[in-house]
């Protein structure tokens, strides 16, 4: 599972993508406000970031959900990634 604040990015420009273990997040952020402030905490920028994930991952059942700008990842194991239990026969 992965987390990340993406404030001022919406559903329709948030790009999320998987390309030879490389997990690319990218969203251009535009945020107006009426009136002129009088003093900024912090900029909103273009959100851009690159993860290296491991190929044990199953991305065709990733699923992404955005809330209130926290995006919410979550990749499952592939089944072929998870521990199985070997039986033992008795001969």
């Amino acid at each position: 599972m992965l987390t990340a604040d993406i404030p001022g990015a919406s559903k329709d420009t948030l790009e999320v993508n998987v390309e030879k273990g490389i997990l690319t997040i990218s969203a251009p952020v535009s945020w107006t406000v009426p009136g002129n402030p009088s003093s900024t905490e912090f900029e909103l920028a273009s959100y851009y970031r690159q993860f290296s994930i491991p190929e044990s991952l199953d991305h065709q059942k990733a699923k992404a959900n955005l809330a209130n700008g926290i995006l919410t990842l979550i990749v499952p194991k592939a089944e072929k990634a998870k521990p199985r239990k070997i039986e033992i026969k008795v001969s």
